[in-house]
């Protein structure tokens, strides 16, 4: 496989990094991990995909939307016509309208988007990041504690036992809402690893729940996103200080 075949295959990966035990896919990004321009090309990609799925979820489909999929779908079991390019357009618009009519069809139980997908989440606080935290500045971890359950909803967050033991220990928290949610952060300071941070949502706002934990650089960031205790949580630390090596071992749970 050479760089090119990987960088389309890579394109074709689904978010949340839910085709990336595929083998295939899996070549093509070991095939690119080597090659910075290349794997910052995935990393815009998977942002695209991610801004391209807010505005499906935000837009109001239109009212004669399930009388044009029922004839699309009348007009795809025409065979000879299958090939024309016409209807190949026509069949992608109806894959694209799909999701929407199932989301606004009325009677429906639950809308098949949630609130959030991982990777908008993981975009948004890395951004966060970048602009700066409002942090309330803590002396250690049991003052954060107390902050989080004096001013979130959430009470609590399953922080790991290593990051409670980081060197230079809590360095503050934040509480504050995105997209309808509550989100709490606490930054630690790590050491050598530099300041770590901890955004904590709960699980349920999630369009897809990832079963292991996923790795991935996000806007300068190198993050690590697993489920935890009904909540999902994410560590970041600066991919000039921090490895993904480093994030595994502050988000272990010690016994």
């Amino acid at each position: 496989m050479n760089a090119e075949e990987a960088k389309l295959i890579a394109q074709c990966r689904r978010p949340c990094g839910r085709d990336d035990s595929d083998p295939v896919i899996s070549e093509a990004l070991e095939c690119l991990r080597g090659d910075e321009a290349l794997m910052a090309f995935v990393a815009k990609e998977s942002e695209l995909d991610a801004a391209i799925a807010g505005c499906l979820r935000s837009c109001e489909p239109p009212a004669d939307l399930r009388q044009k999929i029922l004839l699309g779908a009348r007009v795809a079991r025409v065979p000879r016509w299958y090939q024309r390019p016409v209807w190949l357009a026509a069949a992608a618009a109806v894959a694209v309208a799909l999701p929407l009519a199932v989301k606004f069809w009325p009677g429906s139980q639950a809308p098949i988007f949630a609130s959030i997908s991982l990777s908008d989440f993981q975009i948004a606080t890395t951004k966060k990041l970048n602009d700066g935290p409002k942090l309330q500045r803590m002396g250690n971890i049991d003052e954060v504690r107390e902050h989080i359950a004096g001013h979130s909803k959430m009470k609590s967050v399953p922080v790991p036992e290593s990051l409670c033991h980081c060197p230079g220990g809590a360095v503050g928290c934040e509480v504050f809402y995105w997209n309808g949610q509550e989100v709490t952060l606490i930054c630690f300071n790590a050491g050598r690893t530099g300041t770590v941070h901890l955004f904590t949502v709960d699980a349920s706002a999630l369009d897809f729940r990832p079963h292991d934990p996923v790795y991935s650089p996000v806007n300068g960031w190198h993050t690590r996103t697993w489920i935890n205790g009904g909540k999902l949580l994410m560590l970041a630390g600066s991919e000039k200080q921090a490895t993904a090596k480093d994030l595994e071992a502050l988000a272990v749970v010690r016994r």
